[in-house]
């Protein structure tokens, strides 16, 4: 399935309970690495912070988190990367230095 934009994909990873939105207050420096350092570790869901003390602008982590999410996230953006001449690119390789 094709994600027209980051929305779409967290609505499509809500849906498949894939994705938690934390709405207590959480402290920057803190709570929010250890919290997701430990999400990480266990392949837990991506996670949106809503509530960052000083700031009002949610935090989105773990989207790409796990080997399943990662592909399907990327699975048309692969085949349209291909479309756009992406071979042709490929091929060139005179761009590459070479000891």
């Amino acid at each position: 399935m094709a994600f027209k934009d980051l929305r779409e994909f967290l609505t499509a990873l809500k849906r498949r309970g894939e994705l938690h939105e934390i709405a207590a207050p959480v402290d920057k420096d803190g709570e929010i690495g250890v919290i997701c350092s430990e999400n990480s570790r266990v392949r837990g869901p991506a996670l949106v912070f809503q509530n960052i003390n000083g700031f009002r602008t949610p935090l989105i982590t773990g989207v790409l988190g796990t080997e399943q999410r990662y592909p399907k996230f990327l699975e048309d953006r692969k085949r349209d990367f291909a479309k756009s001449g992406a071979k042709d690119f490929s091929k060139k390789g005179n761009n590459v230095k070479k000891d």
